[in-house]
């Protein structure tokens, strides 16, 4: 049986949609995987998630303030392509491991793809943040 990218690819993505799916139904879920984010960014985040640093956080906090309930403004699809991201990198079975030099080039990819779709919820999320009364951007502090 020859190695087949494309189903490794496609089964993957049906993975990883299907824990976003059940992670977004539990907020807790929600908070523990940004908590796990944080922490995989805080260790070793390769060259590019450091030059997308500060929109990688944003992202996991708009992520938790959906779940702590501060923040619903973001269309259930939308959350659904942030938490699938996060997911994805948390995850230690992906198209390259993690364990392997550039094992982090396609988390990071994934995550600027995310970005790029997501930008104007984050613009929205930043903006919002922005107004609160309390300084709720600890979460890469």
């Amino acid at each position: 049986m020859a190695f087949d990218l494309r189903r490794v690819r496609d089964r993957i993505v049906r993975t990883v949609s299907e824990q976003a799916r059940a992670i977004t139904r539990d907020p807790d879920a929600v908070l523990a995987i940004v908590q796990q984010a944080t922490g995989k960014l805080a260790t070793d985040p390769s060259a590019p998630l450091r030059r997308m640093r500060d929109r990688v956080h944003l992202m996991l906090r708009l992520a938790r303030a959906w779940a702590d309930g501060s923040y619903r403004e973001i269309p259930p699809a939308k959350l659904l392509v942030v938490v699938g991201a996060i997911v994805y990198f948390v995850s230690p079975l992906d198209l390259v491991p993690d364990f392997l030099p550039g094992g982090l080039g396609d988390d990071a990819a994934i995550i600027a793809l995310v970005l790029r779709t997501v930008a104007d919820e984050l613009d929205r999320f930043e903006a919002w943040e922005q107004l609160q009364p309390i300084d709720v951007r600890t979460i890469d502090r």
